[in-house]
Formats: structure tokens, sequence, C-alpha cells
């Protein structure tokens, strides 16, 4: 599936007591070739997102923000599955923190809490093996490297973070229980536990 969407962002935040609007045109175009949106166990979904904040939109500030998301899953039977993500993201130097992405971002990353590092620029790779131990429960294993920087061109210079974990994930494939997911994993010097479940409840 290819799709693309566009239109106008309005993003409005408080900085020092003060509140502050950003709008401005937003378009995003992807490609999505998974086999399923709940549990996907072949394809690709990447997509590109870019935001413009401009005063002409009556926005408090004027900057750009760029994002490009992918990820992929390759099987190995009915037992095993290695999937790979990766994100990088960018935004100028005018825009104010609470614009910043983060290591997460649109995306929760295996070992590594949301919104525990913010920059104007980043990036993150992470690999998981899952392996099945039981019908409808899963094992799995991860590794992921991230760092996040000032400006794009210092990206490659900040130092990286390293992380690893394991998992225990439920997936009954019905759309009327969630799958459920206990993680735990350490990313530099932090530990990391995290519950989550996704899907129509």
């Amino acid at each position: 599936v290819i799709s693309d969407k566009g239109g106008v962002f309005t993003n409005t935040a408080i900085n020092g007591g003060q509140a502050t609007a950003h709008t401005g045109p937003y378009f995003r175009a992807g490609i999505d070739s998974r086999d399923s949106l709940l549990a996907p166990r072949r394809g690709t979904h990447t997509f590109f997102e870019t935001y413009f904040s401009l005063p002409a939109y009556f926005s408090s500030n004027n900057f750009e923000r760029f994002l490009l998301h992918s990820e992929s899953f390759i099987s190995f039977g009915y037992k095993h599955l290695v999937s790979i993500r990766a994100y990088l993201f960018v935004v100028s130097k005018e825009a104010p923190y609470s614009m910043y992405t983060s290591l997460g971002g649109s995306m929760s990353l295996p070992g590594i809490r949301n919104y525990r590092y913010q920059e104007r620029s980043g990036g993150a790779v992470s690999l998981e093996y899952k392996f099945r131990l039981l019908k409808g429960l899963h094992g799995a294993v991860f590794y992921t490297s991230g760092r996040v920087a000032d400006q794009l061109q210092n990206i490659f210079k900040a130092p990286a973070g390293q992380g690893y974990g394991g998992a225990l994930e439920m997936n009954l494939s019905s759309s009327r229980v969630p799958k459920v997911r206990l993680e735990f994993g350490r990313f530099r010097s932090e530990n990391l536990f995290r519950f989550s479940a996704e899907g129509n409840f």
C-alpha cells in the first residue's frame, strides 16, 4: 500500500508559563507492505513526514521538522521472526523544546524509555529476534543503539547509547484480545520495565 496525506497541523504548548502555538503545512508519504497491522510477520512499513511551522499560519515560531521511520519483518517459518526498526529525526534550531523529538518518538523502541532522550536531531536502530514458546506466547531478545545531537551533522560525532534486553509477548490473534507485551531492557546505565497492550478492547 502506498499512501500520502497532507494538510495543516496545529500544536499548542506552554513554555515558561506562556502558551505558544505552532501551525503550518504538514505532509506524509509512505509505503506499507506488512501482512498484518497488529502482528506483522512479513513486509516493510516506511514513511517520511515533514512539518513547517510558519508565522503566516499564526505560528509563534518559524521552524521545520523532518522524520523518517522504517520497520521490516522477516519470518522463518511460524516459530521465528526477526524485526528491524530504524528512525531518524531533525528539527531546525528555531524549534522550541516542546517540538523536539526523542529516540522513542513515534514508535516504541525496545529498551528505550519513551521521550527519555530529546534533542533537535537523533536516530536509532533496533534488531529483535522473536521465537515461539507456546501457541500465542512468544519470547524475544533485542539489541538497540541510538544517539541524539543538537545538529544533524553532529549525530555521528555524539556518543551512541547501546541497549539490550528481553520480552514476553502474548498474542492470541484475535481482534477482541489485545497483544500484551512485558519487556525488560537496559539502555546505557538505565533499566527499563515496560508493559504494553495493543489492539481493540
